[in-house]
């Protein structure tokens, strides 16, 4: 048995269509922000619905949501894979096949590089997003008026040359590194065990990542990555589709007809950004049901 753990917070007519595709095969564990009205229907019982946190862009939130699904999920003792997507994503293949690949299968399949083997633009892109307090579950980055706001604190964080940096060989040790990548990807059984515990028992971690700016995109890489029982299976691809333009009004980019060529092409299980009007064509070509 599989899960494939949502968040969401809108586009609930895609959101209901979507889960009901999912829950045909899949265990489904929907997180809503909880700042939003929720109009989600639940569509069958192995669709399991939460609305816990409210979540902010590049908030801990969050995680904490992906965090909590999983949980719910370890509770079915016969889940052995969690495939984490948002609610803008839609799968590209049949969801036999998707769920057929992780049978029998302990791959890690997530994006991970850690900071020693980045590119020197991308090092300091990351390492911008924990070098300051950036308190995004506090402040919506979203709105403009808060969106200034925090700029101007990083701004004066760097003026007086903050560096929270000088507390991590302390939580993390001395011989490990913060990793990086898209929290989206597919993770066995034992890895997620793994990641829960891990956090039950050093807790410090998450609290430093809180802080700082996209803690889902640190919090997976870093704890499996430093281990090399994990590290040895993680295959550094996600097998998601994604246009990393701005297109439709969006980055990463809405998709449409456009992309499907190299959907068609590439080795996916899932793409991202859908939206109901736009990606319509798009969604009907790809024929997963």
């Amino acid at each position: 048995m599989q899960a494939v753990i949502i968040t969401a917070y809108h586009k609930f007519d895609q959101l209901e269509k979507l889960t009901s595709i999912l829950s045909k095969r899949f265990e489904v564990y929907v997180h809503i922000d909880k700042k939003i009205k929720n109009s989600f229907g639940k569509i069958s019982s192995n669709v399991h619905v939460y609305q816990i946190y409210p979540i902010n862009w590049g908030g801990c939130n969050h995680l904490e949501a992906i965090l909590f699904l999983m949980k719910e999920a370890m509770k079915n003792p016969n889940i052995s894979y969690f495939h984490l997507i948002s609610g803008d994503d839609w799968p590209v293949r049949k969801v036999d096949s998707i769920y057929e690949h992780f049978e029998n299968n302990n791959e890690i399949d997530m994006l991970c590089t850690k900071f020693s083997d980045m590119t020197l633009e991308w090092y300091e892109t990351c390492r911008g997003w924990q070098q300051y307090y950036h308190w995004l579950d506090k402040f919506d980055y979203k709105k403009l008026p808060t969106k200034v706001i925090v700029k101007i604190m990083v701004e004066l964080q760097g003026l007086f040359h903050v560096n929270r940096y000088k507390d991590l060989p302390k939580i993390l040790g001395e011989n490990n590194e913060l990793a990086q990548g898209l929290v989206w990807g597919s993770y066995p059984r034992d890895a997620v065990e793994y990641c829960i515990d891990y956090n039950e028992h050093n807790h410090a971690f998450i609290e430093w990542l809180s802080k700082g700016q996209a803690a889902e995109e640190f919090f997976f890489q870093t704890i499996l990555s430093n281990n090399s029982w994990f590290e040895n299976r993680i295959t550094n691809k996600h097998y998601r589709y994604m246009n990393w333009t701005k297109k439709n009004g969006s980055y990463p980019g809405i998709l449409d007809m456009d992309d499907y060529d190299e959907i068609l092409e590439g080795n996916y299980f899932f793409c991202r950004k859908i939206d109901g009007l736009i990606s319509r064509e798009l969604v009907d070509t790809l024929k997963i049901i």
